[in-house]
């Protein structure tokens, strides 16, 4: 079973069009603001009980989409979910998401 992240990758996907047309404001509303909507969308639904590996690819993804605009930031959270062997700045930007569900 796939998890539903379809509302996180077309905030994804519309983040990286205004980064194309160097439109940072929409990037930063597509990126950070409707990201945190439909994460609070999914924990509602979920009812807190959030799916871990669907949560930290939720991290990683806003915080390579989010590098752009505020890189110390985003190398800081990136170091505090455990990546400090890499920078946020050298990833590539995210493309579709999908989180498998754990075998049952």
């Amino acid at each position: 079973m796939i998890y539903d992240c379809s509302e996180m990758s077309a905030c994804i996907d519309q983040a990286r069009q205004h980064y194309d047309s160097m439109l940072f404001k929409e990037a930063l509303r597509c990126g950070f603001f409707e990201m945190q909507a439909a994460r609070d969308k999914y924990r509602e639904l979920t009812q807190g009980d959030m799916h871990h590996d669907l949560v930290m690819t939720f991290i990683e993804s806003q915080a390579v989409v989010l590098s752009p605009i505020c890189p110390h930031i985003t190398e800081h959270i990136w170091s505090l979910i455990g990546k400090v062997c890499t920078h946020v700045e050298s990833l590539r930007f995210p493309y579709s998401v999908a989180v498998a569900s754990p075998s049952a």
